[in-house]
């Protein structure tokens, strides 16, 4: 029986690609704590509710930001007591709960986006420079394969 080896180019993609997406994440998660005082989850849960009209399903809002069900109950429970989301049943639907972002959190989230661009800017454009299209097409083929698979 002969062993199948994954071409060095494949393995050296693949433990770079794991290392920036961990260091990358390590990173995200303390500029939006210092930031906003929020997790990276958290702005992430926020800017999605920005970008809705009248909010999301809980349901939704965890498949979208691909987070746990449990996980997103969680998160949405820590923005409300801050202040920043508000839950609410769906309209035509009682059993389906919605998550709408309050003044307060818009005005948070605009703010910690305003410092992520920043972020990403120093992180992703500054040293992949003309390549930024490539790498984003490629991830993205990744990505697509992943999902096609799950």
């Amino acid at each position: 029986m002969t062993t199948v080896r994954p071409a060095p180019e494949e393995t050296d993609g693949y433990a770079a690609l794991m290392r920036c997406a961990k260091l990358l994440g390590q990173a995200s998660e303390r500029q939006a704590a210092a930031d906003a005082g929020l997790t990276a989850i958290q702005l992430e849960i926020l800017y999605a509710l920005i970008q809705s009209k009248g909010g999301l399903r809980m349901y939704d809002l965890a498949a979208r930001l691909n987070h746990s069900r449990n996980g997103m109950t969680y998160q949405i429970g820590q923005l409300e007591k801050a202040g920043l989301v508000k839950r609410g049943h769906a309209e035509g639907n009682q059993r389906a709960i919605l998550a709408r972002i309050t003044d307060k959190g818009r005005e948070v989230c605009q703010e910690a986006v305003r410092s992520h661009v920043a972020f990403i800017h120093s992180v992703f454009t500054e040293p992949v420079g003309d390549d930024m299209k490539m790498l984003t097409a490629a991830l993205n083929r990744v990505v697509a394969e992943l999902e096609r698979t799950r």
